[in-house]
């Protein structure tokens, strides 16, 4: 689910159409995969079933490229296997952290969930683009359009100069057009003031009744009494 999520990021080179993939997508299949494992014990998992249903109808369900369904198939062969389980099996090559250190992607081997924590934390903050299945030239593509994206919203969002002599920037005609909508808005009511208008009329007997009521100007719509 991870792998398929953050191949996203990468644009065209990680998936043709950008999937919405969700959560809802990856609960679906483990809750199938619970069953599964239930009805037909350790002993006899049938991967084929298990790689067609969340390759072909759970996440497969939202892809409409061919070449994106041979990916993520692929990505079914290698992952939703048996292999998962081997001690030597990795997701991809270990990633260099530099200083002669390596991190391995693989599963931890432990009944408690400390051991799994400590292994998250030592998960690197960026990951190589070969756990993706992509070339390491991938982040350099990577940088390059979260760069130009960034460069475009700052450039949309700075103020403006004036055009020309004398010329109005975008803030100005704005803050202008506001102050001439706020001169057009009337007043707050202030229900002491309708009280006491009220109270000036003719009519008491209206008058008497609508007092008592709390005057509600909902109250009454159309000659009807709304209770």
């Amino acid at each position: 689910h991870s792998v398929v999520q953050e191949r996203r990021k990468f644009g065209p080179i990680g998936w043709c159409i950008k999937y919405e993939f969700n959560q809802s997508d990856l609960e679906a299949s483990l809750m199938f995969l619970e069953k599964h494992f239930y009805e037909t014990g350790m002993g006899g998992i049938s991967w084929n079933t298990i790689q067609y249903m969340i390759c072909e109808v759970q996440y497969g369900g939202r892809i409409t490229d061919d070449f994106d369904r041979r990916l993520f198939n692929t990505f079914g062969l290698f992952w939703l296997s048996p292999t998962v389980f081997k001690d030597d099996f990795q997701f991809c090559d270990p990633a260099n952290l530099g200083g002669g250190k390596k991190f391995e992607y693989k599963i931890p081997k432990s009944e408690t969930i400390d051991v799994f924590l400590d292994y998250i934390d030592e998960v690197p903050d960026n990951d190589t683009p070969s756990l993706f299945g992509l070339h390491s030239n991938a982040d350099l593509t990577l940088g390059k359009t979260e760069a130009t994206r960034m460069l475009d919203l700052i450039q949309t969002t700075r103020p403006r100069e004036a055009s020309g002599e004398g010329g109005k920037t975008p803030q100005q005609i704005v803050s202008e057009l506001a102050e001439e909508l706020l001169e057009k808005v009337p007043e707050s009511m202030k229900m002491d003031e309708v009280r006491q208008y009220i109270m000036k009329r003719p009519k008491a007997k209206e008058i008497e009744w609508t007092l008592a009521d709390g005057f509600n100007p909902e109250r009454k719509v159309a000659g009807i009494e709304i209770p």
